[in-house]
């Protein structure tokens, strides 16, 4: 059995398409290659067929034991709870309970619900509107901006959106018109970059954009550089690429590294003037604090921490991922497990190896020859076992980074307060764990677990900042929903991840989410395509929005940026070399336009020209009264009570009266008896 690949030899597009262009011979022709042609079209679909029967078996068997499980062991998932509910609904009387206790619905951010949840709301609704005792104090109010629609990864689902406002009367339709997060220019010049016959690619009866205004006691401070107001919107222009024949597009690869370095000395630049007095917001010199970054993979974040660094600025990212899945956790259980078994030296040399120690090869090599070097180390690691037996694994951690000099090595490399930051996380995690887990044995099974299943959404395995210095932020644009900073700077919006279809696709018929496998018909290729796009406008807008004052983004004529969601916005989706400027000038003068410099200028020092406050501890120059006393309720509430003057104690005057009959405060009768008769009152 031949594999596709060769099967395509026999056929007559194969021969015809592998002809040389400048060949003037008529390929070579055979029934039998017209049949072989038959042939694999055949095969293809019937291989295709087999593989999405395969899929849909795995689908129904994996739903059919992931639910016997659950039953087996008594569990319950949300989306279970959210499953039984909806279907509990469907009698009729649990929705009428419900809606008696709870006639009124709120649902904020309801443009990330799902048609599930929605079905839920709209039966408790109807509930509460059939009984007559209820119809009037019934509500289901739905608060949300489907122009910020972008959590589809997570089950959101925006056609739900657009059917709950279908569902709704027109005269029930409420529409916020005023912006209180950005400055009036840049409410202006985001209104200008969507002016768009559908610029959210959907008609404008289901996602509109109205041209709202910025409200009176929104940000009106000023975005200022040598006195000047700045444009709310700047190009960063890439430069063209250089082929065979002159210009052509740029490549990705090469656009990456252009993009971040021309945001990376524009943020520099920027924090330079704001060092100097010049670049300002309001009155408030411009710093590192004022700026974001705003990306959509990790791999972008640290592309731009890394041009960053390069420039001595200093930057943080804000992931929220679990700390058990970066490399530092690797480390640290390799570490332990070199602890657990001091024997095995390879284990401890492949440590040695590790951003911990940070030995060369040449270092950990010449311990096959210098025994002096090898004891020494020898002995460091029995003292680490013995000391992390003894006081536990933050101890330990912390005499190895003193003794290896880690702190200082880490804070040499670009990500090296991320580094850091990630391995006190996990020694303080481990140290927590080692009080149910005595023994590096069991804590280091603990470990390994974790790192296999690591659980993003607990909030003490959540990455943390590396540090609460005012730096530079970078962030991906689903983590930056909901915030707001006076600078934003977009290097990749030109990126976009079209639809494969060789890979299963999702797309919406009639209101119902659709999966195709792979039948590889093009008018779902096409509606799959279409949302992609859809959801691209929604994040563009999320991050153009994100920013008060200003932002600055990458742009240029680069390979496949006609998929993107600008190119969509400037150029229709057809953008041109020649089309290019003439397309941005449109955005008029809320845009600016910067070419990539042939030379960039050099930047000042910007760490060593950071003046930082010189800080100590406050010194307690107070009493505190530790004598026991009895005090009064109504005292403690007026305030009156002053641990340096003595107050007259009311209740002990009254204690006294009251003790001649045995009637006092502490004459009440002790015993269960006793207390059960005066919870019962108090009831």
């Amino acid at each position: 059995w031949l594999p596709g690949k060769e099967l395509e030899l026999f056929t007559s597009s194969k021969i015809l398409d592998s002809l040389k262009k400048s060949s003037k011979e008529a390929p070579p022709e055979h029934p039998f290659f017209d049949l072989f042609e038959q042939f694999q079209q055949t095969q293809d679909k019937l291989l295709n067929s087999r593989k999405i029967a395969v899929l849909v078996e795995a689908r129904d068997n994996l739903r059919q034991e992931l639910a016997r499980r659950k039953q087996e062991q008594n569990q319950l998932g949300f989306d279970d709870l959210q499953t039984l509910l909806a279907k509990g609904l469907e009698g009729g009387e649990l929705a009428r309970r419900i809606a008696r206790r709870l006639p009124v619905i709120l649902v904020d951010e309801f443009q990330d619900t799902d048609p599930l949840q929605y079905r839920i709301f709209r039966a408790i609704h109807a509930a509460a509107r059939q009984d007559y005792r209820w119809r009037r104090r019934a509500g289901l109010f739905l608060i949300g901006d489907p122009k910020q629609a972008i959590y589809s990864f997570r089950g959101a689902d925006i056609f739900t959106y657009i059917q709950a406002r279908r569902d709704t009367p027109p005269y029930n339709r409420l529409t916020m018109m005023e912006n209180h997060r950005s400055s009036p220019a840049m409410v202006a010049a985001v209104s200008r970059l969507f002016e768009h016959e559908t610029p959210f690619c959907l008609p404008k009866s289901e996602i509109d954009f109205p041209q709202v205004k910025a409200a009176d006691k929104a940000n009106r401070k000023s975005f200022l550089v040598d006195g000047r107001p700045q444009s709310a919107l700047t190009c960063l222009l890439l430069p063209e690429g250089q082929g065979k024949k002159g210009s052509q597009a740029l490549s990705k690869d090469d656009a990456k590294e252009l993009a971040a370095r021309f945001c990376a000395q524009e943020i520099g630049s920027l924090l330079a003037a704001g060092q100097a007095g010049q670049a300002k917001i309001g009155d408030k010199p411009l710093c590192s604090g004022d700026i974001a970054v705003l990306v959509r993979t990790h791999d972008e974040a640290e592309l731009v921490r890394r041009k960053l660094h390069d420039l001595g600025i200093a930057s943080v990212c804000g992931d929220r991922d679990s700390v058990f899945s970066t490399q530092e956790a690797k480390q640290l259980r390799l570490l332990l497990t070199s602890l657990s078994d001091l024997s095995d030296t390879s284990l401890m040399r492949t440590a040695l190896a590790g951003d911990l120690f940070g030995w060369t090869a040449e270092r950990i090599y010449d311990l096959n020859e210098n025994d002096a070097a090898r004891e020494q180390i020898m002995e460091a690691m029995n003292r680490y076992h013995k000391l992390q037996q003894e006081k536990g694994f933050l101890a330990m951690l912390q005499q190895l980074l003193s003794e290896q000099k880690t702190v200082s090595r880490l804070y040499a490399e670009p990500s090296g307060e991320r580094m850091l930051t990630n391995f006190l996380h996990l020694a303080e995690l481990l140290q927590e764990a080692s009080k149910q887990r005595p023994g590096i044995d069991a804590l280091l099974r603990w470990f390994s677990d974790q790192i296999h299943h690591p659980e993003g959404q607990a909030e003490s395995q959540q990455l943390r900042l590396e540090s609460d210095e005012n730096l530079v932020k970078i962030v991906t644009i689903h983590k930056a929903k909901g915030m707001e900073y006076p600078l934003v700077f977009l290097p990749f919006l030109w990126s976009a991840r079209v639809c494969d279809k060789d890979k299963p696709l999702t797309f919406h018929q009639q209101g119902r989410l659709c999966l195709d496998l792979g039948s590889g018909n093009e008018e779902h290729l096409a509606l799959a395509e279409r949302e992609r796009l859809a959801e691209d406008l929604r994040l563009l807008y999320v991050a153009v929005t994100r920013a008060a004052h200003a932002c600055f983004f990458c742009w240029g004529w680069i390979k496949s940026m006609e998929d993107s969601a600008l190119a969509y916005l400037l150029h229709s989706g057809e953008p041109s070399s020649a089309q290019l400027a003439a397309d941005l000038a449109r955005l008029g003068e809320t845009l600016a336009v910067k070419a990539y410099p042939e030379i960039f200028p050099p930047l000042p020092d910007l760490r060593a020209s950071e003046t930082k406050e010189s800080l100590q501890a406050k010194q307690f120059r107070g009493h505190i009264d530790t004598t026991w006393r009895i005090t009064s309720y109504s005292s403690l509430a007026s305030r009156k009570e002053d641990s340096r003057t003595e107050q007259p104690d009311y209740d002990e005057a009254a204690d006294e009266e009251e003790n001649e009959d045995g009637q006092g405060v502490f004459g009440f009768p002790k015993g269960a008896a006793a207390g059960t008769c005066l919870h019962t009152i108090l009831e």
